[in-house]
């Protein structure tokens, strides 16, 4: 666990990449990043990848209860870290104590607290570090298959494959994880640290865990119930890459766009920083942000039911929960939030654009 700690640090502070703003806070200010996700994530399997193969790791696999105390402690420790370094030595951005020590530990201070002036902790921890894990996790629940069963498992690498492809679109399109919820609204506390460090290593790798000891032999695979999660998978994760990225275009080009080959439906909505200066932000109402307010979650909870699907039980379909729970909650946070922010020009939004996730359902 340090070993991939401090080679996510050592790697966020050599390796190049191209220079990425992320979109402005309530004070304007905008952090900055190197976008070296995809090589990091490139040299970190070609390592990793070869060491796993080689070596036994079905030991690891019965450790796993053990690794989450491991990882337990760690998300309290650093989060008390960050509570200290919140309230004696604030970074840019946004910052501020409620006042409440219990609320300021669990909630965190800080939007982008930095490391070393030029690590990004948030990155570090939210991409770099979690991705990585959840990877490695992943990859090595296979190998323990294979050595327990002593031949390829076509369930267990399909349960393998699409956590990876997962990963790898993330880590490729780091600048555009950038503008994720977590990223953009949430300060790091410990909710986030322990999502990142316990929640994930815990809950996404479930489906892989699972199937360790409890994969089907091959003669016996669902095939239709496997080529519909890879189908569903596949569509899901493009329209996921396709949502986001129309919206981000479209603030990128103050509007000065097509979506769908058409002028698209826009309210300019204007707000006050926390400076009192006026400021403006584009809530597009066309495309795909023209069915709901967040269809992103949508296709997202799509894809994590293709994860667990090719389990074929009950079990590894607790994600699938988790993961809708969370985005229905946020759904609510970011209506009051935007509504706070914004006023009069999020109810004309809310009129334009009436469903939250899903159109005439929700």
């Amino acid at each position: 666990m340090s070993v991939i700690f401090i080679w996510s640090l050592v790697t966020m502070m050599i390796l190049p990449g191209k220079i990425h703003y992320g979109p402005p806070t309530r004070s304007n200010y905008r952090p900055k990043y190197c976008n070296s996700g995809w090589m990091f994530y490139l040299l970190s399997l070609s390592i990793a990848v070869p060491l796993i193969w080689h070596y036994s790791v079905l030991h690891l696999y019965y450790k796993f209860p053990t690794f989450i105390g491991v990882l337990i402690l760690w998300a309290v420790t650093l989060s008390m870290a960050l509570f200290v370094k919140g309230h004696i030595a604030p970074d840019e951005g946004e910052h501020n104590s409620s006042g409440n020590p219990i609320f300021d530990y669990f909630c965190g201070i800080e939007l982008y607290p930095h490391l070393l002036l030029s690590v990004n902790i948030k990155i570090l921890f939210n991409s770099r570090f979690f991705h990585l894990l959840w990877n490695l996790i992943v990859l090595t629940a296979w190998k323990a298959n294979y050595e327990l069963r002593g031949q390829f498992n076509w369930q267990m690498s399909i349960v393998t494959i699409l956590p990876t492809a997962y990963i790898a679109k993330s880590c490729f399109w780091e600048d555009g994880y950038m503008h994720s919820f977590d990223i953009t609204s949430e300060r790091l506390g410990f909710i986030l640290t322990y999502g990142v460090f316990v929640h994930v290593p815990v809950f996404y790798t479930l489906p892989s865990t699972f199937l360790v000891v409890n994969s089907l032999p091959n003669e016996q695979l669902n095939v239709p119930i496997q080529v519909t999660s890879l189908v569903l998978f596949s569509v899901s994760l493009l329209a996921t890459y396709k949502i986001d990225t129309q919206r981000i275009h479209t603030r990128l080009t103050d509007g000065q766009c097509t979506v769908w080959r058409r002028s698209p439906k826009l309210i300019k909505a204007k707000y006050r920083d926390e400076y009192g200066n006026e400021q403006s932000s584009l809530l597009l109402a066309s495309g795909y942000w023209g069915f709901s307010r967040h269809p992103n979650y949508l296709s997202e909870s799509v894809t994590f039911l293709a994860m667990a699907l090719p389990t074929e039980s009950i079990l590894p379909h607790v994600l699938l929960l988790i993961i809708i729970t969370t985005l229905v909650h946020r759904t609510f946070r970011d209506d009051n939030k935007c509504a706070l922010k914004y006023q009069k020009y999020w109810n004309d939004y809310r009129q334009l654009v009436p469903y939250k996730i899903v159109p005439v359902i929700f």
